[in-house]
């Protein structure tokens, strides 16, 4: 990971969104959490919002499991605001993470959220 953050210029790790998926199910959902805190920490840097902070999110999301419906709502729409802000186009698919949360698919909601990551890091729309 690019740890030279300070401007919008630097981007996040690309991820394969199926392997997020794979290494999720293959450590029993502790990747899961290692991914929730890298992309809000890449989300922090690369938007300059210093209000996100990642390891309570995280911390929150252990001892609060439903935390993890806000946290997709919330972190989707930062994902959201950065993709208008670099390509002026792109989709809010916070209203379909938290659904997918809420019935506990939150794997889903992650697949769906790297795969606008991966976009946002390439500036590439697939809309």
């Amino acid at each position: 990971m690019n740890n030279n953050f300070g401007n919008s210029n630097n981007k996040g790790v690309i991820r394969s969104p199926i392997l997020v998926f794979v290494f999720s199910i293959l450590t029993c959902g502790i990747y899961f959490f290692y991914w929730q805190y890298a992309t809000a920490s890449e989300l922090k840097y690369y938007s300059q919002r210093f209000d996100i902070n990642p390891g309570i999110d995280v911390l929150i999301s252990i001892l609060c499991v439903p935390y993890i419906i806000y946290w997709f709502y919330k972190y989707s729409k930062i994902v959201y605001e950065e993709m208008l802000k670099s390509s002026n186009f792109g989709s809010d698919n916070s209203l379909i993470n938290t659904i997918l949360a809420i019935f506990g698919l939150s794997i889903v909601s992650a697949i769906i959220m790297q795969s606008d990551l991966n976009n946002l890091w390439t500036n590439q729309t697939m809309y």
